[in-house]
């Protein structure tokens, strides 16, 4: 839904609207990849990467476990310092997204 909540916006201001830098989502399972992918294209988005959740766990970041730069809890950290399953913090071309389903 929160894709789909993003299209709406683009469609409604049109050239004038500018995705946020970054966003996190859930994919649940790989048949929803296709359908990802055309949303995050049309959204404007370039890269991607996937963060494996599980790894994760409130616990750290609750305690301040972390260094402050690294935002995120739960879900891990987030935006250039979120994890790629595959490449750690580097960015992965958004057309690779339709054959990665490893995660």
């Amino acid at each position: 839904y929160c894709l789909a909540s993003l299209a709406k916006e683009v469609g409604s201001l049109g050239s004038h609207w500018t995705p946020p830098k970054y966003i996190s989502l859930e994919v649940e399972n790989v048949g929803l990849i296709g359908e990802t992918y055309k949303q995050l294209l049309k959204l404007g988005y370039t890269h991607y990467k996937v963060a494996r959740q599980y790894i994760y766990v409130p616990g750290p970041c609750e305690r301040g476990a972390y260094q402050p730069q690294i935002a995120g809890s739960g879900s891990g950290p987030f935006g250039e310092a979120a994890t790629d399953y595959q490449v750690g913090t580097r960015w992965k071309a958004l057309r690779m997204l339709l054959n990665d389903t490893q995660f």
